[in-house]
């Protein structure tokens, strides 16, 4: 089934951001989800993920599973997973002892969490910066492949990722959109993408295309003329 966002309206300190938002992510699809600067992108991979400072009205549901409610944790436990568009950086706590700190909280085998971190962390070439403090001195490309590292730990089935390529050069998004298939094959996961530049395009096809304009969502099941489109005449072209 996977992931149903039904007439939702996301709100933060009593104004509106999104007034209609209805989309579906199913297992095995790749989704993007694109709009203009402000539009509200953010603003609704957050409210999906849980996020409290925002306040929804409609349904969000996990395999048929209203998680509207519930707090984040509990959806994360469910296999929903988001990334942050902008990492936070944290100092005093390594990338490791997050990871661990972060799977010890779902999984009680030593053994488990050290093999899924190391081996997660290899195939993004994240091994050497595990010792370092959380997104510290960290390049563009080099955050983007850590805050995937920290979503993709306890192997969600449902994955928003926020602009995993802006800020990214070609070399880590190759690596980046390499383990994301890697895992999308193993895992058969439904994968949203919200994309400014496209540049995860370069590596993977879409199935589907979500257009995010003055808080409403449009969709276009042709995804990559539809990008082409709006790279070309911009996004009130869909009007």
């Amino acid at each position: 089934m996977g992931l149903e966002v039904n007439n939702l309206k996301v709100s933060i300190n009593d104004k509106t951001i999104i007034k209609e938002a209805t989309l579906k992510v199913g297992y095995e699809e790749k989704i993007l989800l694109v709009g203009p600067n402000g539009s509200g992108k953010t603003s609704l991979i957050q409210a999906i993920i849980g996020n409290p400072r925002y306040r929804v009205d409609g349904r969000i549901l996990l395999d048929g599973k209203d998680i509207s409610n519930i707090p984040m944790h509990e959806r994360v436990l469910l296999g929903l997973a988001a990334s942050y568009q902008i990492p936070p950086s944290l100092r005093g706590l390594t990338l490791y002892d997050l990871a661990y700190n972060i799977m010890k909280r779902f999984h009680d085998d030593i053994d488990i969490i050290k093999e899924r971190i190391y081996s997660l962390a290899s195939s993004l070439n994240m091994v050497e910066f595990l010792d370092r403090e959380v997104n510290r001195e960290f390049s563009g490309g080099e955050l983007k492949r850590s805050e995937l590292f920290l979503t993709l730990l306890l192997k969600p089935k449902i994955i928003l990722l926020d602009e995993i390529d802006s800020g990214v050069d070609m070399e880590n998004l190759r690596i980046m959109a390499k383990e994301i298939m890697r895992y999308y094959k193993r895992y058969k996961p439904g994968i949203l993408f919200v994309t400014h530049t496209g540049g995860i395009l370069r590596f993977l096809k879409s199935d589907r295309l979500y257009i995010l304009l003055d808080g409403f969502i449009r969709e276009s099941r042709d995804a990559e003329n539809a990008f082409k489109i709006i790279m070309e005449s911009g996004f009130y072209k869909f009007t």
